[in-house]
């Protein structure tokens, strides 16, 4: 694959509802098997994240014993969307909304970035 592909999201796995409070989740992500995937088996594997609330949320991927962080972890803006790549190995996407906030997370696996 080229790296300066483009290919748009296909997901390829259940959307995990979260309900972000300012106590770090583990979440497991419903990640599809390699021989079971959609599109290009060769491709990395990304999750698609929304954050449906009115407060700052911070993620990462990662085992269901991590724990997310409120200052070192990937924040998301409130009602935003964006893909990322999962980290092989991955099995969660760990969230914690900001101090005193609370949010609705989407986490969807698939495959490409669009």
């Amino acid at each position: 694959m080229n790296p300066t592909d483009v290919r748009p999201f296909v997901a390829t796995g259940q959307t995990v509802t979260i309900a972000a409070t300012p106590a770090s989740t583990a979440n497991t992500l419903i990640l599809p098997s390699n021989t079971n995937r959609a599109g290009n088996v060769e491709m990395p594997q990304t999750c698609r994240v929304v954050n449906g609330g009115t407060g700052i949320v911070f993620f990462k991927f990662g085992i269901s014993t991590d724990t997310a962080s409120q200052t070192l972890d990937t924040p998301m803006l409130p009602n935003t969307t964006d893909v990322f790549w999962v980290p092989a190995g991955a099995t969660h996407i760990l969230v914690i909304a900001a101090a005193a906030a609370t949010a609705t997370v989407y986490a969807t696996p698939g495959q490409g970035g669009g």
